[in-house]
């Protein structure tokens, strides 16, 4: 079974897994040799403060847990269709985006 954390990080510690790792296997306390797999399943920024956070949620997988499946994006091929320019690359437009690949 996964461990789920949420992690309050600096943008510093947050930026690499090397960085928030170490702090999310202590929480757990388990060993970096014990780690089966470790992934971001949500990040987003705090900045209500003068210091901003980044706010991580980590699935930690330990030797004997199940592992997820794979995830697997199969978007079809769009190399001859039609050219289009989305304009903006906020949430807008790159839900755009993706749904004229889709």
């Amino acid at each position: 079974m996964a461990h789920t954390l949420n992690l309050t990080l600096t943008p510093r510690q947050a930026v690499s897994e090397e960085q928030w790792l170490p702090i999310a296997l202590r929480q757990i306390g388990a060993e970096r040799s014990q780690l089966a797999l470790a992934r971001v399943v949500k990040r987003s920024v705090d900045a209500r403060h003068r210091t901003p956070k980044v706010l991580l949620t980590v699935e930690l997988y330990i030797d004997g847990d199940e592992l997820p499946p794979p995830v697997h994006f199969d978007y079809p091929n769009v190399e001859h269709k039609r050219e289009v320019i989305v304009v903006g690359g906020g949430p807008a437009g790159l839900f755009a985006a993706l749904r004229f690949i889709e």
